[in-house]
């Protein structure tokens, strides 16, 4: 749920979720997803990215299992390390970082 409500913020600002989810490939060591499509099938595209066999090795190992399932979870899984944990790891300190920064501007 935190993952569908991340996403849904997120993508009210194409350029800063193109920036998130570049950051996560970075961070993944992977090669980006391709540029966004509109709407549902880049939600589509990216489900398939994360569940690309060298994409899933590497979120299971540097997020969790969960996460691997689609781009909702794995943002869920990030925010949920970096909004509970002191000790987050380095990707869910700086992917929680943007998406807390995006967040806040979307308030103002």
């Amino acid at each position: 749920e935190s993952g569908q409500h991340i996403m849904r913020v997120m993508e009210r600002d194409s350029i800063a979720f193109a920036s998130i989810v570049r950051a996560i490939a970075e961070e993944l060591g992977v090669a980006p997803p391709a540029q966004p499509l509109p709407g549902y099938q880049y939600e589509k595209a990216l489900t398939a990215w994360c569940q690309t066999p060298a994409n899933k090795t590497q979120i299971i190992r540097r997020v969790s299992r969960y996460a691997s399932s689609n781009m909702h979870e794995l943002l869920a899984e990030i925010w949920a390390e970096y909004s509970t944990n002191p000790n987050a790891r380095p990707l869910a300190k700086r992917i929680g970082a943007m998406v807390e920064a995006t967040a806040e501007a979307k308030a103002d």
